[in-house]
């Protein structure tokens, strides 16, 4: 699932994502989120601070949609942590990394 996020003409970020694999007739349990990045600036980009949100709240109800339960961001930056925690997401962790940050949808 490829999100581009705009503001007017001008590409402020972007997300991709996927779905799991149906568990049964058009059910799925999670939907993963595996990038979301900023473009570069300059210019300044106008949703600073706003795409990691928009990202994760189109793909979580992006997910809703197709009967995902949970949302999942793969392989988080950890200086990151404390912001995915402050929306809900509880890491995942392999050894001293995290793997990935996950909450309900």
């Amino acid at each position: 699932m490829p999100l581009a996020i705009w503001l007017d003409d001008d590409l402020c970020g972007m997300a991709l994502g996927h779905l799991s694999r149906p568990r049964l007739p058009r059910r799925r349990h999670t939907m993963t989120l595996t990038r979301v990045e900023r473009r570069p600036e300059p210019p300044e980009v106008a949703l600073r601070g706003r795409i990691a949100v928009l990202a994760i709240s189109v793909t979580a109800h992006y997910g809703s949609e197709f009967g995902a339960s949970r949302l999942r961001l793969a392989n988080p930056d950890p200086r990151l942590l404390k912001f995915y925690q402050s929306l809900g997401f509880q890491a995942v962790w392999k050894g001293e990394n995290p793997v990935h940050c996950e909450r309900e949808i």
